[in-house]
């Protein structure tokens, strides 16, 4: 965990290589940031776990004012406050304790962040932590179950569970994954 969040806050380049997300924020096609950007507009407060370059921002500043974005780069976050200078941003070094006290905020989202956690579940009772009752909470992360793996953990030579390897006679397959 303390490796991971080294990681995520000393590597510059990482931002920079992530930032495509920035177009889903306008793309109409994205229903479900669609409906993400609607809960953000009606809510009194909010909070972007992994906020990263804050790109939500650059595609609906009237959230500016009552946003806060929350990742490892503290240089980050000093570049973000100087981009979008309404907004609030906080950077912190262990991911299972956000800087905020309970109930802080109306809407706590991350976009892809869930898959980069050691411990999801400290990650979900943290945001749910922060979150006010009657809050809303989103979570946008690859589509685990569709697909039955993660990609980060795929055991053996092909992706799958290992009954359906052992089914299909791909047996030193099974067993790897097993």
């Amino acid at each position: 965990q303390t490796k991971m969040a080294e990681y995520y806050s000393g590597a510059n380049s990482y931002f920079d290589d992530i930032s495509f997300n920035d177009n889903v924020w306008g793309d109409p096609n994205q229903i479900t940031h669609k409906d993400i950007v609607s809960a953000l507009k009606g809510s009194e407060n909010i909070l972007e776990i992994g906020c990263g370059k804050a790109n939500i921002l650059e595609k609906f500043p009237e959230l500016e004012e009552k946003y806060t974005g929350l990742d490892f780069s503290e240089k980050l976050m000093v570049e973000n406050k100087l981009k979008f200078p309404k907004s609030s941003f906080e950077f912190f070094s262990k991911p299972n304790n956000f800087p905020f006290p309970d109930e802080s905020f109306t809407v706590v989202f991350s976009h892809f962040v869930l898959e980069h956690t050691v411990y999801p579940q400290i990650f979900l009772k943290e945001c749910s932590r922060v979150l006010k009752k009657e809050g809303i909470l989103i979570i946008i992360c690859p589509e685990f179950l569709k697909y039955n793996w993660i990609a980060s953990q795929r055991v053996g030579f092909s992706q799958g569970k290992n009954q359906k390897k052992w089914k299909n006679g791909s047996f030193f397959d099974a067993v790897i994954t097993g």
